[in-house]
């Protein structure tokens, strides 16, 4: 079913987006949508199914997981994630948690890499959950892992399409390997995706 955003139509900060015949407005582009708002408006539509597939996608391409952060007796916090329950950790202030959640993450995802195991998709976040991510090498690393199995290609495939050694793509996805970011962009865009890099407020 064809998706058109028609900017033309447009007032004020929203713009119309048509779901093959039916339409709702939306806010400008610019600005990320709250999962929420995607699904209300998915609803709107009678395309609730697709909105929670494609959020879920949204966090899956992300590789954020929402953990939860529960007080500790002792002071501070425990740090769980229902959807890697490998990552248990703790912090003594709410930051300090969700920095040491990221480093966790990191070494969680690391034997996800070693061990050739599939990322669950990630849940969406509850009401007292935070969404975290491993560090941006990592999350690299993880998105070229992912490609690769999506597409069913295998290491010496891709040093092929490369025009390198296998070893090399090892290298690419060995979590303790310090890999270039734009190598990793490379040979992820050789399985016809892209490497995207953002910035959002913590």
């Amino acid at each position: 079913m064809p998706v058109v955003l028609n900017a033309a139509r447009g007032k004020g900060s929203h713009q119309t987006l048509y779901f093959g015949s039916a339409f709702t407005v939306v806010r400008n582009l610019k600005d990320e949508l709250k999962t929420s708002t995607l699904h209300a408006m998915c609803s709107q539509l009678g395309a609730r199914d697709q909105g929670e597939r494609l959020a879920k996608e949204n966090r899956m391409n992300r590789f954020q997981y929402p953990v939860l952060l529960r007080r500790a007796k002792e002071g501070g916090y425990v740090v769980t994630c229902r959807d890697l329950p490998q990552l248990v950790t703790q912090g003594d202030s709410v930051q300090d948690a969700l920095a040491q959640a990221s480093d966790a993450m990191d070494e969680v995802f690391a034997t996800y890499l070693t061990d050739g195991m599939d990322f669950p998709a990630p849940r969406t976040a509850r009401r007292a959950e935070h969404l975290v991510a491993p560090p941006p090498e990592t999350v690299a690393k993880a998105a070229l892992y992912v490609a690769m199995r999506q597409a069913g290609i295998t290491k010496v495939q891709l040093a092929k399409r490369l025009g390198v050694d296998e070893k090399e793509v090892r290298r690419l996805l060995d979590p303790h390997y310090g890999s270039k970011l734009p190598r990793i962009a490379e040979a992820i865009s050789l399985l016809g995706q892209r490497l995207v890099i953002g910035v959002e407020a913590v």
